[in-house]
């Protein structure tokens, strides 16, 4: 499984003190099934707790997923910023994953070297 972040969600969990390691974690979740809600399309909300808070006062996450493929966070926000993204927000994201799941190791590549997404090691 391949873990990777959107470069927008990278900047926003660089500034939220998210590590690599608790992204990892939230991967292994969501592969297990645990998860908030299934928005199709390929699109999972997971919460990740605050550091020093439970998961009430958490981060909600948009994650584009194919178990035992690939994951990519592409959209991360607290719950005091944003209560929950509207239907053409929710429309985008689906075709931003698909893009994502749907692409070749030649696409990631690219993706990789333009720095579209980054790999979360």
């Amino acid at each position: 499984m391949r873990i990777f972040k959107h470069r927008f969600f990278s900047r926003w969990a660089e500034d939220e003190k998210i590590s690599d390691l608790t992204l990892k974690k939230t991967i292994t979740e969501l592969s297990l099934g645990l998860f908030e809600a299934n928005l199709g399309g390929n699109i999972y909300k997971k919460r990740i707790a605050r550091r020093g808070q439970g998961k009430r006062a958490s981060y909600r996450t948009l994650i584009a997923f194919k178990q035992n493929d690939r994951a990519v966070f592409v959209l991360g926000f607290s719950k005091g910023e944003k209560t929950n993204i509207n239907q053409r927000e929710k429309e985008g994201l689906k075709r931003m994953a698909n893009n994502y799941i749907d692409a070749t190791d030649e696409n990631i590549r690219m993706l990789l070297r333009t720095s579209e997404i980054i790999e979360v090691k």
